[in-house]
């Protein structure tokens, strides 16, 4: 059957494609070039097969990943629809938690990737994690309305000039905490109040009862009545916005392709600006 059909396409070539030798049989250069021809057409089609299986897992995988609190709230509804558009059979898990904890949980793989703040040069080698940042978000300042700072010119109060009695934390082990720490130059705070959420920061600001640090995107999708939000003067205070996985972990197609997504998230395309006075 097999020489059937060689002779049948020599005879559509008008070439012959084998010719005999006393040890068998060898390609002439026509059959040399139909050989060629042929495994490019095979290659392609397993291109396309897997090509077919991979948007197969991608309509039908799962994803889990982590968020810290302070971005969890207001970004992963930005992050996520484009890809919930895009995939919707894929199921999507999401953790919060501490830096500290999805560190363990990127390593121990009970995660995909993260997407969190800040991440110490030590942490990074010594678990060999890959980090990348996205983008880097401003960190405003949070005043009641009745304050004196409330009267400041967007863009020219300087770190000296808070109050740092009166600044209101967040709980042990959030990047934030440690971010506003770095701002006002200062290793203790002098807290009166502790926080875990920062709708709760918000809301003692509003009652006059402190001042706080919060997220610029975090403001425009959750302003509250009677806070101010200032710009600090410049280099205003930026916190980078960073995902982070195993390093050389390869990853199911729709966790990498929502990691990849995320990479190219653009935050000035989403909702926001509203509730900076």
């Amino acid at each position: 059957v097999l020489w059937r059909r060689i002779q049948k396409l020599e005879e559509e070539l008008g070439e012959p494609l084998l010719q005999r030798r006393a040890r068998g049989v060898a390609p002439t250069e026509a059959g040399q070039r139909v050989y060629e021809e042929a495994l490019a057409l095979l290659a392609a089609r397993d291109r396309l097969l897997a090509s077919f299986q991979e948007r197969e897992d991608l309509r039908s995988g799962e994803v889990t990943f982590g968020a810290i609190p302070t971005i969890a709230p207001y970004l992963l509804g930005r992050l996520l629809a484009p890809f919930r558009a895009e995939f919707p059979r894929v199921q999507i898990r999401v953790r919060e938690a501490q830096t500290v904890d999805l560190i363990r949980m990127v390593v121990d793989e009970e995660v995909d990737f993260a997407v969190v703040s800040d991440i110490r040069a030590t942490d990074r080698k010594r678990w060999s994690l890959y980090v990348k940042t996205v983008f880097q978000e401003p960190i405003l300042l949070a005043v009641p309305r009745s304050h004196e700072l409330a009267r400041s010119k967007q863009g020219t109060l300087q770190p000296a000039d808070i109050p740092r009695e009166q600044l209101l934390f967040l709980g042990e082990g959030h990047c934030l905490r440690e971010q506003t720490l770095k701002v006002c130059r200062t290793r203790k705070p002098d807290e009166a109040f502790q926080c875990e959420q920062l709708p709760t920061v918000q809301t003692l600001v509003a009652a006059g009862l402190g001042i706080a640090f919060v997220p610029a995107m975090f403001v425009a999708d959750h302003p509250v009545a009677g806070v101010s939000y200032l710009r600090l003067r410049a280099p205003q205070p930026l916190r980078a916005i960073n995902v982070m996985k195993r390093r050389g972990r390869k990853l199911s197609p729709p966790a990498e392709s929502l990691f990849r997504q995320i990479l190219e998230f653009d935050p000035e395309s989403g909702p926001g600006g509203g509730g900076v006075q």
